[in-house]
């Protein structure tokens, strides 16, 4: 019953992967991935999210760091454990996950003190897991859309579409990374 904005699917993927498959900064990646999202959705705010895996008292924890997305990304990190329900839903799924799911599904409701105001924080609407093969490389957050309308399920493909492409250009600026980390060891 709600009027569904029309995109061009093939024109933003073709557009979307022109943009970023030679980005190999970061920060850079995120500006030109949430903005082109912010503009083809009409997005109100995005970010997106680096995971980085880390070791804590034994304990296997992820580190979502915001990089510059549009404006000034979020300033606090975002500490999960590996067992939080948001953690294993992202593992087992690696599907978008919507913010009322999080504040209103009852495998949710076991997150950490620390976890959940975090997620609210963020005033975002929706995440999308970045995967390549089995490494949770990021996450993509984007707000409501300007229009008050939700994320259709034709939205949601799109979306994870992007979010593969986004992946294969986090893994070359790691690749490049390394190579450049492996170069200053050899001089």
């Amino acid at each position: 019953l709600l009027p569904q904005v029309h995109l061009d699917p093939d024109r933003i993927l073709r557009e979307f992967s022109q943009s970023v498959s030679s980005v190999l900064d970061p920060d850079v990646l995120s500006t030109i991935a949430i903005g082109l999202i912010s503009e083809k959705f009409e997005i109100q705010r995005g970010y997106l999210f680096l995971v980085e895996h880390e070791m804590e008292d034994m304990v296997p924890r992820y580190r979502l760091r915001g990089t510059q997305g549009m404006g000034t990304g979020p300033q606090e990190v975002g500490l999960l454990d590996n067992a939080s329900p948001t953690a294993l839903y992202f593992h087992q799924m690696r599907l978008p996950l919507r913010q009322t799911d999080l504040d209103l599904q009852p495998r949710f409701q076991e997150a950490s003190d620390e976890e959940r105001p975090w997620w609210s924080s963020l005033g975002v609407d929706l995440y999308i897991p970045i995967y390549a093969k089995e490494d949770w490389m990021g996450l993509i957050a984007l707000g409501p859309k300007l229009n008050g309308l939700p994320y259709f399920d034709n939205d949601l493909t799109l979306l994870s579409i992007l979010a593969d492409q986004t992946a294969i250009a986090l893994q070359n600026a790691k690749l490049v990374e390394s190579l450049m980390r492996l170069n200053n060891d050899f001089r």
